[in-house]
């Protein structure tokens, strides 16, 4: 059991570290241009890169719960993915964001 939750863990955070990189709008040659000419990221990708700081160590619990055989370090192991989890989902809704527009490719 504790090798399935670990796996699907795992598999998990991939995604959560993986898709947000080919979804977001720089990925499809959008960015937002200044007075000057100069372009600048959209907040999706950052919430892109946010990602990826918390799906590393996500895949890292889970690997770790994989090989745990302890209920004390499966406990706490849960518990610091259980966190991380919460920062994954707060991430493009409450703590960055994503672009306003709509019809963007991060918002479909």
């Amino acid at each position: 059991m504790n090798k399935v939750l670990g796996i699907t863990l795992v598999i998990l955070a991939v995604a959560i570290a993986v898709v947000p990189a080919f979804s977001d709008c720089q990925s499809q040659g959008k960015a937002i241009t200044l007075a000057n000419g100069s372009t600048i990221p959209m907040k999706c990708h950052w919430t892109g890169v946010a990602e990826i700081g918390v799906g590393v160590p996500l895949a890292g619990v889970g690997l770790m719960m994989g090989f745990s055989r302890r209920k004390s370090n499966l406990v706490m192991l849960g518990a610091l993915g259980s966190v991380l989890g919460i920062l994954a989902i707060l991430s493009p809704t409450q703590l960055i964001g994503v672009c306003g527009n709509m019809v963007s490719t991060c918002n479909t």
